[in-house]
């Protein structure tokens, strides 16, 4: 009940914003975002016990723990740089004002619950249904990080659907935009040849990508990415739309593996990947 309120509240929103979202067009958008320090929030200024009490292994608590400290330090070290130094690794205008700020502090007393809110980055990620021919439908999809965040491993984004509909890997399409000394550096195109996409027949796929790229001065970061894939409507199948779960999933281990699982009606996390978000929507087919 909790998760139909929240999606109904969000899918509100969005039609208050775009009024032409759930029609029957050629472009049903939808979009959401979430900060970085949302999705770590439970886990911040946080003790082993109180970790372990919130169901965590003594390895994933001892991770988080130290995920902190890794935070702390990244936070203590950008109040060091100068302006330019801190555009050129990444950060955003507002990331960049509130390190000025928690400069005047004494850095002895700074905590991580003392850093402010616009110091960390926020993702954006949009999906939309761009048009069909016969029973094959063509949507894109596209996320954005406004600056740099504090962890930067290996993330995963996800999609899965109902009814049976099928993709293949020939059809799906994904680069990932990499900046680095405050500008565009490279672009890494996620090819069906390599390992980093895998397809769910009927199910869904998932995409994994590195956070970092060795750049000038190893500051790249994968600012954003965009892709497109196809659905087949399979014969038997008389579905007049299709409702499609997409997820982001964060990684805070240093793992390469992917970070989301797919399936439906929900996608769902390895250890040591929060997910920052899982959206759905119904996209009508015709």
């Amino acid at each position: 009940m909790k998760k139909l309120l929240s999606t109904m509240m969000i899918l509100i929103l969005i039609f208050l914003m775009a009024p032409n979202v759930f029609a029957e067009s050629q472009n049903t958008t939808n979009s959401y975002t979430v900060s970085e320090y949302e999705l770590l929030k439970p886990y911040l200024e946080k003790n082993l016990s109180e970790l372990l009490e919130m169901g965590l292994s003594t390895e994933e608590a001892e991770h988080m723990l130290d995920m902190q400290k890794k935070i702390f330090n990244k936070v203590k070290e950008c109040t060091q740089y100068n302006e330019k130094k801190l555009f050129q690794l990444g950060y955003s205008e507002k990331q960049i004002d509130a390190f000025s700020k928690i400069n005047s502090m004494d850095a002895k007393s700074l905590s991580l619950d003392m850093i402010p809110r616009s110091a960390w980055a926020s993702v954006t990620f949009n999906c939309q249904k761009e048009g069909s021919i016969n029973d094959e439908y063509w949507f894109s999809f596209d996320w954005e990080w406004t600056g740099q965040p504090f962890i930067t491993n290996t993330d995963t984004i996800a999609f899965a659907w109902d009814n049976g509909f099928r993709v293949s890997r020939e059809n799906i399409t994904c680069s990932i935009d990499y900046y680095s000394m405050g500008s565009y550096y490279t672009t890494h195109q996620v090819t069906d040849k390599e390992s980093d996409i895998e397809v769910s027949p009927g199910e869904g796929f998932r995409v994994k990508f590195a956070m970092s790229d060795s750049g000038p001065e190893n500051s790249s970061f994968a600012k954003c990415g965009y892709g497109s894939f196809t659905l087949s409507r399979p014969n038997e199948n008389n579905s007049t739309d299709i409702q499609i779960v997409w997820g982001y999933g964060h990684s805070t281990f240093s793992l390469g593996g992917f970070g989301l699982n797919v399936g439906f009606p929900s996608l769902s996390v390895n250890t040591g990947v929060e997910k920052m978000y899982e959206e759905d929507a119904i996209f009508q087919l015709n």
